[in-house]
């Protein structure tokens, strides 16, 4: 039993475990990679950084994301100039 497992959960975690070794040799390189794909990433932010954030949101009336993102650019630029 894994340690997360919950002991009065049905689920058998025994089926899960990684195998001893794994054959790639008939493996297909990049079948799965689709470079036409976006990702959303979450990003968790320190309790001050957040507090920060979130009271320029709160002043300007927009959400923490757009707060967030206009923060970045803005580093972004400088360290533009700064090369």
């Amino acid at each position: 039993m894994f340690p997360f497992a919950d002991k009065n959960s049905n689920i058998c975690f025994e089926r899960y475990k990684m195998k001893e070794e794994y054959d790639f040799s008939k493996a297909e390189r990049g079948k799965f990679l689709r470079n036409d794909i976006k990702l959303n990433l979450s990003v968790y932010l320190d309790d001050d950084v957040l507090e920060f954030v979130e009271k320029i949101a709160k002043k300007k009336n927009i959400d923490i994301q757009t707060v967030v993102n206009q923060l970045l650019k803005t580093d972004i630029n400088i360290a533009a100039v700064i090369q």
